[in-house]
């Protein structure tokens, strides 16, 4: 789910879910840690009041350092200069990336997509 879904609504079908976070300087993370406690994992993305993602954005990574008790994904900009700053955080269990290896919105170059899974790969966490 990536968008104002509320709890109830995330765990009405009854089936694993994923929930997408934007994460802003104030939020309250034992809150979200206690709202989706029974989400199988977190996408936490930047904040944009225009957009539920996509957006290239990046966020502050030493807010959630620690903070979240899920496993999750770090989305929002990652791309080879960060990723590693991302996959170091407890409980981070990977990235999703998207315009951060865009040419153009939608048009993906497959040689930052290569290089970047080249060095995720060779990283050791």
């Amino acid at each position: 789910f990536h968008g104002e879904e509320t709890i109830e609504y995330c765990e009405s079908f009854n089936t694993d879910y994923v929930k997408a976070v934007r994460i802003y300087p104030t939020i309250d993370l034992e809150k979200i840690n206690q709202d989706y406690k029974s989400a199988k994992m977190l996408i936490l993305d930047s904040f944009n009041d225009d957009a539920y993602g996509g957006t290239g954005q990046t966020f502050n990574l030493s807010l959630i350092e620690g903070k979240i008790n899920l496993p999750f994904l770090v989305a929002g900009g990652i791309d080879e200069s960060n990723f590693k700053q991302a996959v170091v955080l407890d409980n981070c269990i990977g990235i999703d990336v998207c315009s951060s290896i865009e040419d153009k919105p939608g048009i993906k170059n497959h040689i930052k997509l290569k290089n970047l899974v080249k060095n995720v790969r060779s990283f050791n966490v």
